[in-house]
């Protein structure tokens, strides 16, 4: 039995980046300058009310708009940049799209990168999706049970912005409330549509790694058969090089980004964390928790993508030597030292084209942003 990889995984990719525009086999410029302009006018409103929270400054106000106005930010950055570099994973999408694997033939491991992606690829939408629905949801719901208690209340937006008028009357703060209402949608798709589609190119590209780690170790021995074989075998090694090469340049830049927003947002986030339990607010409480479960889970993700990809691209050098090319003449022999040599430099997912994603990097993420932290608590 033989299934692709597009009939279980891709094609949620697809759905999510063609809301935007930017799905590299279909672009559509007016999706994608609409879905820009929505969001841009969203975070400078943000902007616009953090601005005076500074200038007076009011510190729990600020902390509070910047957990909202900078990841929009990072996914603005993230969106054009995505844009600009996505025509480099053409060529990636269509092996993807054109592979069949058998059930009965893949190893367990492959089968794990394959239930992985599709794990990974559903939580994350249906998770980013309950947060940024949180955030417009429960200062909502607070706003409506004070009115309906006949509770002195302001009319507060759900999101900490500023329009360049007061809102002082509930036909303005209705209209400004349903033009906010799409906003967990765009930022669902700006959140996890690049971030999926990362996903499922790692782990195809460390099940392809899989496969021909095993078919090294299995490479016929017989003269006549094996320099066909063994040349198929390191066209196919060079191959996943220059694909893993550029996915890594296409998203470069944007994971550089996205890292220093990350390791900023976990440090307000924790921050706000502590400040509610040190005044006793609860009614946000659990969407910061969440907030902050989805932050350090998208962190981890990376780190985690970078390691199966170093892990996987250097056992190429564990299966040329446990293959059978002792029972090779030397002239036979000699080819295997190529992915020997080029599987002794691993292959990496970096941020910046410097910055290697890794368990390790993982851990000096967290200790950098609870270090900013301890900042941020001396400061106030």
């Amino acid at each position: 039995m033989y299934l692709t990889i597009d009939s279980d995984i891709l094609w949620l990719s697809k759905r999510v980046l063609s809301l935007a525009g930017i799905w590299p086999e279909s672009p559509n410029n007016f999706r994608f300058f609409i879905y820009l302009l929505y969001l841009s006018l969203f975070n400078c409103a943000e902007f616009a009310a953090l601005v005076p929270n500074l200038y007076w400054m009011n510190f729990d106000k600020s902390v509070r708009n910047m957990t909202e106005s900078i990841p929009t930010a990072m996914v603005i950055l993230k969106t054009a940049m995505f844009r600009r570099n996505m025509q480099l994973l053409l060529p990636l999408l269509s092996e993807v799209r054109a592979d069949k694997f058998s059930v009965e033939e893949e190893p367990g491991i492959a089968w794990l990168y394959n239930i992985m992606g599709k794990l990974y690829t559903r939580l994350s939408v249906v998770l980013i999706f309950i947060v940024t629905t949180m955030l417009y949801a429960v200062p909502l719901s607070q706003w409506i049970v004070a009115k309906s208690n006949n509770l002195t209340s302001t009319y507060e937006l759900p999101y900490q912005m500023y329009f360049g008028f007061e809102i002082n009357d509930l036909r303005s703060h209705v209209l400004a409330c349903l033009s906010l209402l799409p906003m967990s949608t765009v930022l669902t798709i700006g959140c996890t549509g690049s971030d999926i589609l990362l996903v499922v190119l790692i782990f195809y590209l460390c099940r392809q790694f899989v496969l021909l780690s095993v078919r090294i170790r299995n490479v016929e021995t017989d003269p006549l058969i094996h320099p066909t074989k063994m040349k198929q075998l390191i066209e196919r090694h060079a191959n996943l090089i220059g694909m893993a090469t550029a996915l890594n340049k296409t998203y470069s830049s944007l994971l550089l980004v996205q890292t220093m927003g990350l390791s900023f947002v976990i440090c307000i986030v924790a921050f706000e964390l502590l400040t509610m339990a040190e005044v006793g607010e609860e009614t946000n409480t659990l969407s910061f928790i969440i907030y902050s479960l989805a932050v350090v889970t998208l962190l981890f993700s990376y780190c985690f993508l970078g390691e199966c990809l170093i892990h996987e691209s250097s056992s190429i050098h564990n299966a040329c030597y446990f293959s059978n090319w002792y029972q090779l003449p030397p002239d036979l022999a000699r080819p295997i030292i190529i992915p020997i040599m080029r599987s002794r430099k691993p292959l990496h997912l970096t941020a910046g084209q410097f910055y290697v994603f890794s368990l390790e990097t993982f851990t000096s993420i967290m200790k950098g942003s609870m270090a900013y932290l301890s900042v941020l608590r001396e400061i106030k």
